[in-house]
């Protein structure tokens, strides 16, 4: 009886076995048809006609970041085609790659590039979150860039050869950070408020709506300060 049981056991493990393999095959098609192709994804894609794919290129890029921290953290490297600091809400700037890099481990990367743009942007941002922004000359014929923002850089980046990279880049400054005494400014606390000329005021909390004033002008201004998180 015992051995009965086994090889029923058995059989209905080989039918369990042989269903499951039969449901992973395409009921039209054999393993063996020479004729059978997986279908491709890339076919729904489509460019604009006469779109020229030979008017890129791809660069490659090796980010060293000015360490503060001695390679405790981490910082973030990006590269875009806009300078950040002249991206507005019409004119956005792209990233067309983003990583990390501390002391010891720069951020390796490859871009395609249109042939017909002359200048990048690399951007590291700490882990304060002040970032410092490199303008990058290219052409057609660059393949290789060397970025540092250790302050050991040339100031033009520029590829020499296809098997050499290069340093540089032109710092673009961000404003510095000031100190203002706000001691005796006054909070704005709402849009009935009327601002007096040569008065301070100070928005601390959330504020909608427009100021109000009835006797500012050039010669009676009033200075008004928002504080950030």
């Amino acid at each position: 009886m015992k051995t009965s049981i086994n090889k029923l056991c058995i059989a209905a493990s080989i039918l369990v076995t042989a269903a499951g393999i039969s449901a992973c095959v395409d009921d039209n098609k054999t393993l063996y048809d020479p004729e059978y192709k997986t279908p491709n994804p890339m076919e729904e894609i489509s460019a604009p006609t006469g779109f020229d794919w030979s008017s890129t290129h791809s660069i490659k890029f090796n980010v060293e970041v000015n360490d503060e921290f001695d390679g405790q953290y981490y910082y973030t490297v990006e590269i875009v085609d806009k300078n950040p600091l002249e991206a507005t809400t019409e004119e956005p700037y792209n990233t067309l790659a983003k990583g990390v890099a501390r002391k010891g481990e720069t951020y390796q990367t490859e871009v395609v590039s249109s042939k017909d743009t002359k200048y990048l942007y690399v951007r590291q941002t700490d882990p304060r979150g002040r970032d410092r922004i490199k303008q990058v000359e290219i052409d057609e014929s660059t393949s290789h860039i060397q970025c540092s923002f250790t302050g050991t850089s040339a100031i033009k980046t520029r590829a020499f050869a296809t098997t050499r990279g290069n340093n540089g880049g032109i710092d673009i400054p961000k404003r510095t950070e000031q100190s203002y005494d706000i001691s005796r400014a006054i909070p704005v606390t709402s849009p009935s408020q009327v601002l007096q000329g040569g008065q301070t005021y100070i928005v601390t909390g959330n504020f909608s709506g427009k100021f109000t004033d009835t006797s500012l002008s050039n010669s009676n201004k009033a200075t008004v300060y928002i504080q950030g998180t």
